[in-house]
């Protein structure tokens, strides 16, 4: 069980990825980690918006533009 000052790293969850569960042991890495993850993903509701608009890619052509620009970038994921 968490210390009641650390009840907010799980996000009002009962359960939570495992990346999250481990670094539950530091909960000041939880926040650092949804911090990062807010700065860099779309909410849900961002992301609905993102695919709905009237575009000229389609969703897979961007998924294909984003990963030729990893590759060079020569990002490692």
């Amino acid at each position: 069980l968490l210390d009641p000052e650390d009840d907010d790293i799980y996000g009002g969850r009962d359960s939570a990825p495992n990346v999250i569960r481990a670094l539950s042991l530091v909960p000041p890495e939880v926040r650092a980690l949804e911090d990062m993850h807010d700065a860099q993903y779309l909410t849900y509701a961002e992301m609905a918006e993102f695919v709905n608009l009237d575009r000229s890619l389609t969703r897979a052509q961007i998924e294909f533009v984003a990963a030729k620009v990893s590759v060079a970038n020569e990002c490692f994921y």
